[in-house]
């Protein structure tokens, strides 16, 4: 069950000192269907709830002056996503027009964080390079910590950047891949090079550890798109590459930590506390894994499934049992081709279907789904996808009802 509903505080209700008019303000909101509250403190009474569909996002004010005279102003906003700031001048367009996200995060992080990780990390390589040489750390010399320290920095720097400008990994294919690889090596050798090293290593090292780790995430398991698996896997190919064109071992590693923790790790990761996954199936293990703790199910999980073949799955702290939050990330309004798309870390991606786990085993085998299940296919009209008993099902909706898929396992 997928409860889209925004949750964050109830509707504020306002008095009036003056008239001793009672201001209820409920919202009414949602694309595919609306929901609303009144309250009243005192002055007025009831509680009142409404639905309808349509993509819509608007106020209700109940007003009673306590003499038996009473009003209602119901004001319906156009439910618009804004894809720039300028949503941000209306005060009343909450998290950029977007009532569905109670977080607005830009999924960015400081701009000296990654320069201080680079530091740190160029200089656990060169204490490494130390000590695992002949003679030990009697060969340690300071002025060639401090260079691997500001090495370290700015390649950190560059990294980052590099990261940002290509996305989460897997967004634009192997292709996309091949040139991020490509980008990372020729940045490292030109460092590399103006450090007073060589080109070739630099290059060898940078390329060959952002490939591999790539499409070790893409292609690999559950482990693979681990932060673990990422930085062992990365480390390695960036200390094999440059132990291959005659460098250090330990300075490649290096080179290929960085890859690994600010590029492609910081870029699968959102503010908000959503994941990207390049491979699908990766995705869903952690989805089924998270549902359960200590072999109970406790809670959904769900994502959104991407046309370029990853997911995103979404946070999933206040999920329940029977119930997950879709309202993590912002997501448009359908184009002229009938699709939506969901904004993580900056970029737009495409919207393909949309998955949840359902953790509980109904003791009928049968899997079912709730108003809310329909609720999301009706909005996004991309297919639904279940994960109910380590198995993958595919629900879609045609003029002879819900016809259901397996799709086997992960």
């Amino acid at each position: 069950m997928i409860d889209t509903r925004y949750r964050t505080a109830l509707p504020p209700t306002f008095q009036s000192t003056e008239n001793k008019a009672n201001i209820n303000c409920g919202y009414n909101y949602g694309s595919g269907y609306g929901y609303g509250y009144t309250y009243s403190n005192g002055y007025g009474n009831g509680y009142n709830y409404g639905s309808g569909y349509g993509d819509n996002y608007g106020y209700t004010y109940n007003f009673d002056y306590g003499n038996g005279y009473t009003a209602t102003v119901t004001e319906n906003l156009t439910f618009e996503y804004c894809v720039d700031k300028t949503c941000n001048e209306n005060r009343y367009s909450y998290a950029m027009n977007n009532p569905l996200v109670y977080v607005d995060p830009d999924g960015e992080i400081a701009w000296f964080v990654p320069i201080i990780i680079g530091a740190v990390i160029g200089g656990a390589s060169y204490t490494a390079q130390v000590g695992f040489s002949d003679g030990g750390f009697d060969n340690w010399n300071w002025g060639q910590f401090g260079k691997s320290v500001g090495i370290g920095a700015i390649s950190g720097a560059v990294t980052a950047g590099i990261g940002q400008i290509f996305g989460a990994v897997g967004s634009m294919g192997i292709g996309g891949e091949i040139a991020r690889a490509y980008t990372h090596g020729f940045a490292s050798g030109m460092i590399s090079e103006f450090t007073g090293g060589s080109f070739m290593q630099g290059f060898a090292a940078g390329g060959l550890s952002s490939l591999a780790g790539s499409a070790f995430m893409m292609y690999g398991g559950s482990f693979a798109n681990s932060t673990l698996g990422t930085y062992t896997f990365s480390g390695l190919a960036g200390g094999v590459g440059a132990e291959l064109t005659g460098g250090n071992f330990w300075q490649g590693a290096g080179i290929g930590l960085m890859s690994a923790g600010l590029n492609h790790l910081a870029t699968i990761a959102d503010g908000a506390g959503a994941r990207y996954y390049a491979n699908r199936k990766a995705a869903y293990k952690d989805m089924w894994d998270k549902s359960f703790e200590n072999g109970v199910p406790i809670r959904e999980t769900s994502a959104w499934e991407l046309e370029n073949g990853g997911t995103i799955m979404l946070p999933y702290d206040k999920n329940e049992l029977r119930t997950s939050y879709n309202n993590a990330l912002p997501v448009s309004k359908i184009d002229s081709n009938g699709t939506r798309y969901v904004k993580f870390n900056g970029k737009w991606y495409a919207i393909s279907g949309h998955a949840h786990t359902h953790p509980h085993i109904d003791p009928t085998g049968k899997i079912g789904l709730s108003t809310q299940d329909i609720r999301v296919y009706n909005q996004i009209g991309k297919p639904l996808t279940i994960l109910y008993n380590k198995t993958i099902y595919s629900a879609s909706h045609s003029s002879r009802g819900w016809v259901w898929s397996n799709k086997g396992t992960w």
